[in-house]
C-alpha cells in the first residue's frame, strides 16, 4: 500500500541536544527532536520549548539556563549514514507566544561548532524545509485536514534507555476537529487551555518530543506538508500515558519565525 509518505522526509528531522545550567554550577543534557527550517535565507531549528528552556515546565529546574543547542542530521546515501553536527553556544532563540510549547533557534547566531569542511567552514545543513512547508491559518479553517486524516510522525525515540541515532516514523490519524480547541486540563501543561492544537491518534515516544508532523500525498491533489510540531503524549486521569498525541498547530511556528525576523 502506497501511503504517501517518502522516506527522504525522514532525514529532514534532526536530534537536538540542549546544555543546561544550573544556579550553583549543575549541568543536565535535554534531549528531543527537532527540523530546520530555511527562513529569510537562513537555517532555523525548530524544537520545543520544554527541549531548550528548562523553565517551561518549572519543578527542579526553575532558575536553570540553556547554555548551547546541538543539532545533529543524517544523510543517506545507499545504505550508508552520514551524521551533520554543528553545536551553538549562545544562540539566538525565539519562543512562541501564549505559552506554546514551540522554540525556534538560529542557526546562524551565537558561536558555532562542528563537522568542518577542508576548507575550515562549517558543513553545510542538509536535508531542510523551506517555509512553504508550514501551513497556516486558513489550511485549518478550511477543509484540506479533516478528522480521520493520515498523519506521520517522525524522531528520535528513547529506545532502550538511550536516544535513538536514526530518525524513525510512526503513523497515527487526526483525532480532533483542525477548525476547533481542545481542553486539556493543568497538570501537565502550564496553561489551562491550548490554543492552536490537533489531537492524534498515535504514540509518541520520549526523545520525540519537537518532531515535525506531516500530512502525506493524497491523490496526487495534495503535496505533503508539515502541519504541526510533535509536543508529547497526553497523560489519562492517573497520570499514565494514553493514546493520544498532541501536537501545536504549524501556524504557531510560522508566528514564532516571524519573532525572529524582528532583530
Amino acid at each position: 500500500m502506497d501511503t504517501g509518505f517518502r522516506t527522504p522526509l525522514l532525514y529532514g528531522c534532526r536530534r537536538v541536544l540542549v546544555s543546561w545550567t544550573g544556579p550553583n554550577g549543575e549541568s543536565q543534557v535535554s534531549s528531543g527532536t527537532g527540523f530546520v527550517v530555511e527562513y529569510e535565507g537562513s537555517p532555523v531549528l525548530v524544537t520545543n520549548r520544554h527541549v531548550v528552556d528548562p523553565n517551561y515546565f518549572g519543578g527542579r529546574f526553575t532558575g536553570w539556563s540553556y547554555s548551547q543547542v546541538s543539532s545533529i542530521g543524517t544523510s543517506v546515501d545507499r545504505r550508508s549514514a552520514t551524521t551533520h553536527y554543528v553545536a551553538i553556544d549562545g544562540p539566538r532563540v525565539a519562543f512562541a507566544s501564549k505559552s506554546a510549547d514551540v522554540a525556534v533557534v538560529d542557526l546562524t547566531s551565537g558561536t558555532a561548532a562542528g563537522d568542518m569542511l577542508p576548507g575550515g567552514s562549517l558543513v553545510p545543513i542538509v536535508n531542510y524545509f523551506g517555509v512553504e512547508w508550514l501551513r497556516d491559518n486558513a489550511y485549518f479553517d478550511g477543509e484540506e485536514l479533516s478528522t480521520g486524516d493520515p498523519v506521520f510522525m517522525v524522531g528520535h525515540p528513547n529506545i532502550g534507555g538511550e536516544q535513538s541515532q536514526l530518525p524513525l516514523l510512526v503513523d497515527g490519524i487526526v483525532s480532533s476537529d483542525p477548525r476547533l480547541e481542545y481542553r486539556i486540563p493543568r497538570g501537565r501543561l502550564p496553561q489551562d487551555e491550548l490554543e492552536d492544537v490537533l489531537l492524534l491518534h498515535s504514540s509518541s515516544y520520549a526523545g520525540m518530543s519537537g518532531g515535525p508532523i506531516f500530512v502525506p500525498w493524497r491523490d496526487r491533489k495534495r503535496a505533503p506538508a508539515i502541519v504541526g510540531i510533535n509536543a508529547g503524549r497526553v497523560l489519562d486521569s492517573v497520570g499514565g500515558a494514553d493514546i493520544f498525541t498532541y501536537a501545536y498547530k504549524s501556524n504557531i511556528i510560522v508566528e514564532t519565525l516571524g519573532q525572529l525576523g524582528a532583530k
